[in-house]
């Protein structure tokens, strides 16, 4: 366990919607808390939907959170976006469906471990403890027992942090830029 005044640091950062999994990690942050796991959360993205924000919003108030979330709005690409990232012990991206989100290359470049669904374009780059944890869509239980595991298993943590910052490097703006450039102008 944390010392009392240390917190878990979680990060979410993507759109505010329902189908990110956003119940989820509300869910996630209230049971680690009630575990004694001081933890916090960070939401970075752009609300959606006043409905669901209103929806949150209640079960925030509902579960007593209000002091271990912020919600910081869309924050662009930049240093101030990785900051976030490199205060944070672990990214959690808990979506229903993706394609492959940009965000599991900027956590990985600044290496903040990644908690993240096997869905989509995800399962297909982030092996299942080499570079991130995977876990089921829906689960509020898979993301605590996630960061639980990490929490207590520091060499996988450090693995984890070591590959996917190691494959990140393989995805850099420069290195896709020049694999587009060289696959439309192909002989």
């Amino acid at each position: 366990k944390k010392n009392k005044n240390q917190y878990i640091r979680l990060l979410y950062c993507g759109r505010v919607e329902p189908n990110k999994g956003i119940v989820e990690l509300l869910n996630s942050l209230k049971t680690l808390n009630d575990l004694g796991y001081p933890t916090k959360l960070d939401v970075v993205g752009k609300i959606e939907s006043n409905d669901f924000f209103l929806e949150i919003g209640r079960l925030i108030e509902y579960y007593n959170l209000k002091n271990n979330i912020i919600f910081n709005g869309f924050v662009k690409f930049g240093e101030e976006l990785f900051n976030f990232y490199r205060k944070s012990d672990y990214f959690v991206l808990p979506s229903y469906s993706e394609g492959f989100p940009h965000a599991i290359w900027e956590a990985a470049a600044n290496y903040c471990p990644i908690i993240t669904t096997d869905v989509g374009g995800i399962e297909h780059i982030i092996k299942d403890r080499q570079h991130g944890i995977l876990i089921k869509p829906k689960s509020s239980d898979d993301i605590v027992q996630s960061v639980l595991e990490l929490e207590k298993n520091v060499n996988l943590k450090e693995k984890l942090i070591k590959n996917a910052y190691k494959e990140s490097m393989n995805f850099t703006v420069e290195k896709c830029a020049k694999f587009l450039s060289d696959f439309i102008y192909e002989d």
